[in-house]
């Protein structure tokens, strides 16, 4: 127990001195900057071809990120409406397939920076520089990847929109702010089951929200998630949006959905619907295909994709 009060404080410390500094800056100025469009050259992994897609892993240079590129084999018009897919924590490649039948547009699914299983306990403590330096690099990967997307000779530049599911609706909004500060504007967002107060989320948390200490650890995520917090970003953003919750949603309590819901500029269409989180529980699959459904017919019906 001794042990564990004192790497607690020596955390906090940290977590303090940390503050100390982001707490004196613009929130995006805090972040990493992209790449110069110059150096985002794709190098493509791996290549597959179906009847209806030609599908492609690539690697932007510098950090790494990684992208799922679905393309039609087939284009009916020109350039393509495209869709970056931010979805829950894992590969592109996997999230992807949450999205049948994309038809005429390219879908972007990204791959997240941040291991799929992230140490607990005392283990986690040599993991957090490393881990925080993966989520502040979040909103420049993405950014870089709007920026090499508008390039493409088959990417109409002028209809690239994101779509945020749960980890990814958290994040979004400071990409977004840092695409359009370096010039690139989202066409259309989709935020589905986030909210605002990263902290909150984490003390909140079905397996934090119980445990000594769990208040603690919200309070240190909110010093030093402070660049990626949604409520310091939602504010600048321009565009229209559509904003998706659930009524009963364990993971995101509903004083930071309705918050969320307050802070997205308008233009914007807000819906809640029945159950919890999404791809959670029963009926997971039915739900999150839902969910994907209503919000590609938001986006055909505010022209930013095709059938």
């Amino acid at each position: 127990m001794k042990i564990v009060g004192v790497s607690l404080l020596a955390l906090a410390a940290v977590a303090l001195a940390a503050a100390g500094w982001l707490g004196f800056r613009d929130p995006l100025a805090a972040l990493p900057a992209p790449p110069s469009p110059a150096q985002a050259q794709a190098q493509i992994l791996s290549e597959a071809a179906t009847i209806d897609r030609i599908e492609r892993t690539v690697e932007l240079p510098g950090d790494g990120t990684g992208l799922f590129i679905s393309l039609p084999a087939h284009r009916t018009s020109g350039r393509l409406p495209v869709v970056i897919l931010l979805g829950g924590l894992g590969s592109g490649a996997k999230n992807a397939r949450y999205v049948p039948n994309p038809g005429n547009n390219a879908l972007i699914a990204y791959d997240w920076p941040m291991p799929l299983r992230i140490p607990t306990g005392l283990a986690i403590l040599p993991e957090i520089p490393d881990l925080h330096a993966r989520l502040m690099s979040i909103p420049a990967q993405v950014t870089a990847a709007i920026a090499w997307a508008k390039r493409q000779p088959w990417a109409d530049g002028t209809r690239i929109s994101l779509l945020g599911f749960s980890l990814g609706a958290l994040v979004a909004p400071a990409i977004q702010r840092m695409a359009e500060k370096h010039g690139h504007a989202v066409y259309r967002t989709v935020l589905a089951y986030g909210g605002v107060g990263i902290g909150d989320l984490i003390a909140h948390h079905p397996r934090i929200r119980n445990v000594s200490g769990g208040a603690l650890l919200g309070h240190m995520a909110d010093l030093l998630l402070r660049p990626l917090e949604p409520a310091h970003h939602l504010p600048h953003l321009h565009g229209r949006f559509l904003v998706i919750t659930g009524y009963d949603d364990i993971f995101i309590p509903r004083h930071a959905s309705v918050r969320l819901h307050a802070l997205v500029p308008e233009p914007k269409t807000v819906i809640a619907k029945e159950g919890g989180h999404i791809g959670v529980g029963p009926n997971q699959i039915e739900r999150l295909e839902e969910i994907v459904a209503l919000s590609r017919a938001w986006l055909h019906k505010e022209g930013a994709i095709t059938r």
